[in-house]
């Protein structure tokens, strides 16, 4: 078996030589190399491609943001994260776009060792030949939306201002429609009436208006059947207002709360990317599942080769989105596959997206949604108790939102 590859980038010497025996003990897994600074990071990996890039951000000549931004654009696959000390919210906001992980100095070494494996579990995933061979048989890669980067433009610039941001967002006349329309529905939770798009923004928050303007993005940029379009926009909503629920009631976070969120509203990117580059075969599956009686995303992987989850994980990956939402996306069907065995946004948007799959086919019931279920791994998250309450809490807001 192939040594993980891992390079590590610092402008202090000595930080290199902490970082090399702090994780002296992953010598045999992981083939781990050090250099001093970004230039010399680039030159290594014109030759010598890894796995993972770990930099710090504040370095002279080049920063880790810059590095990272030349490593995504020259090695998309490749994981990258900023080890870094204090750094002001400029130079912070500018990392947004190019790193998929922001870890702090001092960084304990087992934090550290789990944040790349967690990494590596999702890209060996996500790096499968199969997918690699399904995108690259696209006309052409998907590109971010435009409204998306502007936005992630705007964050760079400093202290994120809303009013800027909103119009950039009264630029796209149809998501301007859109955002408006959502943030006065049963999903947010908002009971007034929203006119504006500053007042939407103010509302709903600027990672949910990323997530939103991104899902919206994808479908203009794909086009394809309207009513697969509306369906999938319909229930990514409904799964992420249930995602965020269910996380809520767990106990996470204000920000894993905001991820489980926006997971739930990408979760389901990849059947937009499949139905519209691959029309006939994605109906085939669709023929497929109803056949056999097997789910979606098990007859995506015969027909295509790789299922819209992986496919949806890969390209918000390829973006630049953090491995927080990645995550989530890349296993809200096969949960078990993520190494991770704790409550996160991926357990709150696979609970969600399964109790939804019973909704559309009208069997919602304690009994149905538990055999529904990879029970043996929400025994081992530590969730199972709590599942009857989560049914409750997501039937009341179906019934809510039907009513609305």
């Amino acid at each position: 078996m192939t040594a993980s590859r891992i390079l590590f980038v610092d402008d202090e010497p000595n930080v290199l030589t902490g970082l090399r025996r702090m994780l002296r003990a992953k010598r045999g897994a992981w083939d781990m190399n050090f250099v001093n600074g970004g230039a010399e990071a680039l030159t290594f990996l014109e030759t010598n491609p890894v796995d993972v890039i770990v930099t710090d951000m504040r370095m002279p000549g080049m920063d880790g943001a810059e590095l990272l931004t030349q490593v995504q654009a020259k090695h998309p696959v490749t994981v990258r994260i900023i080890l870094s000390g204090q750094c002001d919210q400029e130079t912070a906001l500018r990392s947004v776009g190019p790193s998929h992980q922001f870890l702090s100095k001092p960084c304990d070494g087992i934090v550290l060792e789990e944040v790349i494996t967690r990494a590596l579990g999702l890209r060996s995933k996500l790096s499968s030949e199969n997918i690699r061979e399904l995108v690259s048989s696209m006309p052409s890669l998907p590109s971010s939306p435009r409204v998306y980067l502007q936005l992630l433009e705007e964050l760079r610039s400093g202290e994120p201002n809303t009013r800027a941001i909103a119009a950039i967002v009264s630029s796209d006349v149809a998501l301007t429609a859109k955002l408006l329309q959502l943030t006065r529905s049963a999903y947010f939770g908002i009971n007034w009436n929203v006119r504006l798009p500053q007042q939407a923004i103010d509302m709903i928050g600027l990672d949910i208006l990323r997530a939103l303007v991104l899902n919206h993005g994808i479908a203009s940029q794909f086009g394809g059947n309207s009513g697969i379009l509306e369906a999938v926009w319909q229930e990514s909503l409904m799964c992420a207002a249930m995602a965020r629920a269910i996380a809520k009631d767990a106990g996470l976070t204000q920000k894993e709360i905001d991820n489980a969120f926006i997971a739930g509203l990408l979760h389901d990117a990849g059947i937009l990317v499949l139905s519209s580059q691959f029309g006939d075969q994605h109906e085939a599956a669709h023929e497929m599942a109803e056949t056999k009686e097997i789910s979606l995303s098990e007859a995506e992987r015969e027909v295509l080769g790789a299922n819209h989850a992986e496919i949806g994980a890969y390209l918000l990956g390829l973006w630049g989105l953090p491995d927080a939402i990645v995550e989530p996306v890349a296993f809200h069907h096969e949960p078990a596959q993520c190494i991770t065995r704790a409550i996160t946004p991926l357990v709150a948007v696979y609970v969600a997206d399964q109790l939804l799959g019973l909704e559309k086919r009208d069997v919602v019931s304690g009994e149905a949604f538990c055999k529904a279920l990879d029970i043996d791994y929400l025994t081992q998250v530590g969730v199972v108790g709590q599942l009857a309450k989560w049914l409750k809490i997501c039937r009341e807001m179906v019934a809510k939102t039907e009513s609305a």
